[in-house]
């Protein structure tokens, strides 16, 4: 039996059809966009925070006592880069096309996963 009252319905609600991008799917269109390897862009990702998009990875590296300043997938350093915010740094889109613009500029380097892959080779 149902005592309460019926409201009137909604107007219809235009629903996004298009389907979710996985972080993944996200960073290999922004580096086939810029004219970057793939894999270059997915290494710094699986070397760096990794994919999760739940919650914004920050490094698990200590420097002098202090866990270092860096964040997201991308793990930008937020000393090193002060113009930029946490919340950029945790926005795959934007942190893969700022990441993408520092390789197009030569400064693959900034990152330490890379300079630990060329210790290897």
């Amino acid at each position: 039996m149902f005592f309460g009252t019926i409201s009137p319905l909604a107007e219809p609600q235009e629903v996004n059809s298009e389907p979710v991008k996985s972080p993944k799917q996200i960073i290999t269109e922004i580096a086939i966009s810029k004219g970057i390897p793939v894999s270059d862009m997915l290494f710094l990702v699986e070397h760096e925070g990794g994919y999760d998009q739940e919650s914004c990875v920050q490094s698990n590296i200590y420097k002098n006592g202090k866990r270092e300043n860096s964040w997201g997938a991308f793990q930008i350093n937020l000393d090193w880069h002060p113009d930029i915010t946490k919340e950029q740094a945790c926005d795959i889109e934007w942190a893969a096309n700022w990441a993408a613009d520092r390789i197009l500029e030569g400064k693959i380097g900034i990152w330490t996963s890379v300079w630990n892959k060329n210790r290897e080779m």
